[in-house]
């Protein structure tokens, strides 16, 4: 769904719907897909080989329990340093040199079940929250690449 801000910005967030709020003729294209429950999110963020990541605890707040980006500036979700596990560091590797991309954030959702599940590549690669959520000091790391 879109939220605007008093400055006319229109970002798009995750969100719960019921089918019978779709009308043929008004809606707008959109990506639906079965809600999964979550214990968690996961964040990386890569450059070539390198991964990056952390956890990020949303769901205990119900404005975030949807879309950690539904960000609660007053109470913040806790993020800690996570670990990707190497098979999906190799499957997040093989669609970045599909995509030609180097460098990008990919996410996740971890299930109370223990599964992961891929949700998206972001190929502009967004790393701030996890450099300082994972205190990974990224842009160090992107100083020595230049």
């Amino acid at each position: 769904s879109f939220q605007s801000s008093e400055k006319g910005k229109f970002l798009n967030y995750t969100r719960i719907v019921d089918k019978d709020e779709f009308i043929a003729d008004n809606i707008a294209p959109t990506l639906l897909q079965e809600y999964i429950e979550k214990k968690y999110e996961i964040r990386t963020y890569f450059q070539n080989d390198q991964f990056w990541s952390i956890a990020i605890f949303s769901q205990s707040q119900s404005q975030t329990n949807t879309d950690y980006r539904n960000y609660n500036y007053d109470l913040s979700n806790r993020s800690e340093p996570f670990l990707l596990p190497a098979h999906l560091q190799e499957k997040v590797q093989l669609l970045a040199n599909k995509l030609q991309l180097n460098s990008g954030s990919a996410d996740f959702i971890y299930t109370p079940g223990n599964e992961f599940y891929f949700l998206e590549i972001n190929p502009l690669g967004q790393f701030s929250n996890v450099s300082l959520s994972g205190n990974y000091n990224i842009e160090k790391h992107i100083a020595t690449q230049l």
